[in-house]
């Protein structure tokens, strides 16, 4: 309760901290040539980092590596000075990064643009259409299990075991089934069953050996077979209840929370406990729905996100008014409370973690 009280004489209005030299470089440059706000730092490999800076509608991702990044002619929107710099801008305001098997894995819906893997040396490429390989529209992605998995339309897919820039093209197989061999060193998909015009919007690994598919209006998970993904079961957990916002999902443990299609946010074993007693599941925003959904700008609802900082859970979305997050609530995990809301001067981009003095940012 003292940690959250004290947001209230905190200045978050800038999304850059300024105590680290490093990042007052960043911010600088992000400034002045990527024309945005750092969304977050990733280290990719031992010789590389990425640098993912976003403004209204676009993601952009700088590479920095001592080895001189070549990139994806067909993305290259600048190169500035020096061989060490290069960005990619990537249209979208969902486009994500997602780390697995020493890769950077790209998605970026709605851009038409197929996923892509860089390497530690700062190489991009381009996994094409490929048989069986997610399609353009996929929509999140995870490392699970030795595989990459992604969503995308009413499908499940995953790749061979631990794939590699070689598997992508010009001769793409990471995501190819071989059926004159073991079924468990290749990748495929798996037909998951939505109601019709339900739309994917998150996958979620739980246990090490299901994974929580997450459509608009509905939540199915998936147990994964080891020996061969074909063969894994699905099974349909909430058939009223899906999620509004992909970046609204954090795992705690056992417990998935989210925020679902009609702006409330949840828990989603709890939710399915107070189903099984046949209660009907309140969200945890029950006691705040003057604000949540009631103030939440549900046209850009899906630009919520989320973020965990020892026992306290930060939620940031876009109040009325305003089509990106300037709005904030925080969730004390211990009590099941919330605090808030918080109104910020300017709205920003990314809500994340960083390790400088323990604090959101």
């Amino acid at each position: 309760e003292n940690q959250a009280a004290e947001l209230l004489n905190v200045d978050l209005s800038d999304v850059i901290p300024k105590k680290r030299d490093g990042y007052r470089e960043v911010q600088s440059k992000l400034n002045n040539t990527y024309r945005g706000s750092l969304l977050a730092e990733l280290e990719v490999g031992p010789q590389s980092r990425l640098l993912v800076a976003g403004f209204p509608g676009h993601a952009t991702f700088a590479c920095h590596s001592p080895n001189g990044p070549s990139w994806d002619e067909t993305l290259v929107v600048e190169n500035v000075s020096g061989t060490t710099d290069t960005a990619l801008d990537v249209a979208s305001d969902q486009a994500k990064g997602i780390q697995g098997n020493d890769l950077l894995w790209l998605v970026a819906p709605e851009t038409g643009k197929n996923i892509h893997a860089m390497d530690s040396n700062g190489d991009w490429r381009d996994l094409g259409n490929a048989n069986a390989s997610p399609p353009s529209d996929a929509v999140d992605g995870v490392y699970m299990l030795s595989r990459m998995w992604f969503i995308g339309g009413d499908k499940l897919y995953w790749s061979k075991l631990l794939p590699t820039l070689a598997d992508m093209l010009p001769t793409p197989a990471a995501f190819d089934r071989n059926n004159t061999g073991l079924g468990s060193e290749f990748g495929g998909s798996l037909n998951l069953s939505p109601d019709r015009g339900a739309l994917p919007v998150a996958i979620v690994p739980w246990r090490e050996e299901s994974l929580i598919c997450f459509f608009k209006n509905q939540i199915e998970e998936v147990v994964i077979n080891p020996a061969d993904p074909i063969d894994s079961t699905r099974r349909r957990i909430e058939g009223r209840i899906g999620c509004g916002a992909r970046d609204s999902i954090v795992q705690v443990g056992d417990e998935v929370y989210f925020l679902d299609q009609y702006g409330n946010y949840r828990a989603l074993r709890r939710n399915q406990l107070g189903t099984l007693e046949g209660a009907i599941p309140k969200p945890i925003s029950e006691v705040y729905r003057g604000e949540l959904p009631g103030n939440l700008n549900q046209e850009y609802a899906y630009r919520s996100q989320a973020a965990l900082l020892e026992e306290f859970l930060y939620l940031a979305y876009p109040a009325v008014g305003s089509n990106s997050c300037n709005r904030m609530v925080v969730l004390d995990l211990g009590t099941q409370r919330l605090y808030g809301p918080w109104e910020f001067a300017r709205p920003f981009s990314k809500l994340l973690v960083s390790d400088i003095e323990g604090g959101a940012f």
